[in-house]
Order: structure tokens, then C-alpha cells, then sequence
């Protein structure tokens, strides 16, 4: 072994041993618990590592919610893994309504979300992932858009004994 890390779990009784990627090899490990009052007990296992024959599908990680504003394209990365490394294909589109168009870069996973002709509220589209090879199984989520208006101005014109007086009032962006 060339590393290892100890930490206590007070409500669980489980060890779990990990190898990095494509390690083989065996070897003897020794677990030793200590009760805290001067007790202590050792037992000593043999342990084989083998190749994971398997090839696990990629999977995306959790995406937050988008937000832009009226007519303003928003773009971002589809963050999807393959622990394996092998090539991925993504894909996407857009609940209802048609002014809400979504453009997938299927090898890179470049995500780039268009709200058209004033489209404003809360949207939503779905993403997913899959081994670029067809018929592989996807991994996919549903993600909530929130297209805001441009910010508003509003003018408030005060006339007082001494003078005309303009007020501008704008409502910001939360973002």
C-alpha cells in the first residue's frame, strides 16, 4: 500500500479499502480498534486487487439553476464524468414553450440556453448524458430556469415650493 487514511466513525462498524484505477496487486492489512478506555483489539486480513471488469456509465453531476434575463442567451458546461475516461455524448432540450431554445455541443457538453420573443418566468429544460457509443443508457436532469426581466426604471417627478425635483427608482438584479 501506498497510502492510507484513518478516520473514526463512532455509529458504524465498516472499514472500506480503495486501490486507485487499474492497481493490482496483494496485500496484507491489519485493523486495529481502540474503545477509548485502554482496550484495544487487532485483526489481520489478505486482501486481492483486481481489475473492475465493469465499464460504468458516465453521469452528471448536480447542476444549479440557470438564470438570465429577457432575450439574453445563458451558457454553461454540462459537468458530466466518465470514471473510465471514455468519450460522452450530451443532449438536451426545453420543456414548453418553443421560445426557450437550447443548443448541446453533444462531444464537449457546451450548454447554451436562449430565451426569445420576451419569453419571461420560470422554465424548465432537460440534460442528459450517455457513452458516445448509441443505445447506451443516459443520465439525465431536469433543470429550472428563471428568465427575468431587464431591469425597470420608473420616474417620479415632484413640484415643490422651491423647485422641480426628479426621482429615478431602479429595480436591481438579485443576481
Amino acid at each position: 500500500m501506498d497510502s492510507v487514511t484513518v478516520f473514526v466513525d463512532n455509529e458504524n462498524g465498516a472499514l472500506m479499502l480503495s486501490a486507485p484505477e487499474g492497481t493490482t496487486g496483494e496485500a496484507d492489512v491489519t485493523v486495529t480498534v481502540d474503545d477509548g478506555q485502554g482496550g484495544t483489539d487487532s485483526k489481520q486480513f489478505h486482501v486481492s486487487i483486481t481489475p473492475d471488469p465493469e465499464n460504468g456509465n458516465p453521469y452528471l453531476e448536480d447542476i444549479g439553476d440557470l438564470q438570465t434575463t429577457r432575450d439574453t442567451a445563458v451558457s454553461f458546461t454540462l459537468p458530466g464524468v466518465d470514471v473510465e475516461g471514455d468519450a460522452m455524448y450530451y443532449d438536451g432540450f426545453a420543456y414548453d414553450p418553443d421560445d426557450l431554445l437550447v443548443d448541446v455541443d453533444h462531444a464537449t457538453g457546451l450548454t447554451t440556453v436562449t430565451p426569445m420573443n420576451g419569453l419571461v418566468g420560470a422554465h424548465k429544460i432537460f440534460v442528459g448524458v450517455r457513452a458516445a457509443t448509441a443505445g447506451a443508457a443516459w443520465d439525465s436532469q431536469v433543470v429550472p430556469v428563471m428568465i427575468i426581466p431587464e431591469p425597470s426604471t420608473i420616474a417620479l417627478l415632484c413640484m415643490g415650493a422651491v423647485g422641480l425635483l426628479l426621482y429615478t427608482l431602479r429595480r436591481r438584479n438579485s443576481s
